[in-house]
């Protein structure tokens, strides 16, 4: 009935040296899932459930972006709002850059493993040993939070947009999330 307080929302440069320290240390797939999932706003567990397919290459004619296919219908795991086929653009502009031949190279395997080369347990660890170093009380999670604020302040997507792609059935759950005016 009464829904808890909403996590607080991260600027992008805070994601992005989370993800170049990870990206130093030699965890190059924990950086771009981190900014992969600021970029989709995505729950941990969803993007760590994600097989190679589900990571689609940019097609001519009909997308010059990465997409990304969350619960796929093969799989039995559905959203937490009881949906299947959730399909997001990676069109973030701090991702186009340089994300690209990462991705390339996540789908040069076997379809049906698994994305990642690391489970929760190991991320929480070395995320949660960046956070300690770098002084920031800061969980895995805010990364939902903190896409749509991040959108928001900086005017890329709508609040209809944002509604959207957070995979949100209510405007009231966006409100919960999007506090784009916090970030400064």
């Amino acid at each position: 009935m009464s829904p808890g307080s909403s996590r607080k929302a991260f600027p992008l440069p805070v994601w992005s040296a989370i993800a170049c320290e990870m990206k130093r240390r030699d965890h190059t797939q924990m950086a771009l899932y981190t900014m992969m999932g600021v970029s989709a706003y995505t729950r941990p567990s969803e993007l760590l459930r994600c097989r190679v397919f589900s990571l689609i290459k940019p097609s001519p004619r009909v997308t010059e972006h990465w997409c990304l296919l969350l619960n796929p219908e093969e799989h039995p795991a559905r959203s937490k709002t009881g949906t299947f086929d959730d399909s997001l653009v990676l069109d973030s502009a701090y991702l186009r850059p340089w994300s690209a031949p990462l991705m390339r190279q996540l789908t040069s395997r076997p379809n049906n493993q698994m994305l990642w080369d690391f489970d929760y347990g190991q991320y929480a660890k070395v995320f949660g040993q960046i956070a300690r170093q770098m002084g920031i009380d800061i969980t895995p999670y805010q990364l939902r939070h903190s896409g749509p604020s991040i959108d928001r302040s900086r005017n890329s997507r709508s609040l209809l947009e944002v509604q959207k792609r957070g995979r949100w059935k209510s405007h009231k759950s966006v409100a919960r999330y999007e506090k784009s005016g916090r970030l400064a």
